[in-house]
């Protein structure tokens, strides 16, 4: 039986993956003259870190890339794209009022600590969460399964006894191995490509407070 759900933020609560990809495509293409569509941005990053994108995009294009730069410049797009444009996802405000008096809440977000804050903030929903987790607090970002075991460990409960929400398949092999049960939130197009222990669902609004416990 669930004791804790935990919600991935970006392409979630919020519509900001698509905010992310396409301040990364725009720094890649500042910085590096590295053309990637958002569109394609999210297909191949979605949940991993931007440090991971970096390294793996060094390889591929050989280019010696100055981390810190580009992370100056990826969150100044970031913020910049951000402002007055975050939107919830449909369904996510009413999940996260339905089960908010019932089951202890956490974000366990790539995203760094202050974007986490804005989202959170501008959406009225910070209160909600008992824990935020933010990829700052850990050294492997997801597939790695650190972000959600720490979320789990700030609760004191077993990784089995939490649930999580996400939308990249990064985030629900992060969670498959963490050992906790997984609702999975993307088109129906693209299911085959995470997990076969993820639960796919295309609705927030049919999850309810008795299927979560019951997992």
């Amino acid at each position: 039986m669930a004791d804790v759900l935990i919600f991935d933020m970006d392409g979630v609560i919020s519509d900001t993956q698509v905010i992310h990809a396409a301040a990364e495509s725009e720094t890649l293409k500042k910085l590096f003259n590295i053309t990637i569509s958002p569109q394609e941005v999210t297909r191949r990053f979605n949940g991993t870190s931007l440090r991971a994108m970096i390294d793996i995009l060094s390889d591929e294009y050989r280019i010696r890339p100055n981390f810190e730069k580009t992370r100056e410049l990826f969150y100044e797009s970031l913020f910049q794209m951000a402002e007055e444009n975050i939107r919830p996802m449909p369904g996510a405000l009413e999940l996260i009022e339905r089960v908010r008096s019932h089951l202890p809440l956490a974000v366990a977000s790539t995203s760094r600590h202050d974007f986490i804050d804005l989202v959170l903030t501008s959406l009225h929903i910070k209160d909600a969460f008992d824990i935020i987790v933010s990829g700052q607090d850990v050294t492997k970002s997801k597939p790695e399964p650190d972000i959600f075991l720490l979320a789990a460990k700030k609760f004191r409960k077993d990784p089995t006894q939490c649930v999580v929400i996400e939308d990249s398949v990064a985030g629900a092999t992060a969670a498959e191995r963490a050992g906790m049960r997984c609702i999975v939130f993307a088109p129906r197009l693209i299911w085959d490509e995470y997990p076969m222990s993820a639960i796919k669902m295309d609705r927030l609004d049919s999850i309810t407070v008795e299927y979560i416990k019951n997992l």
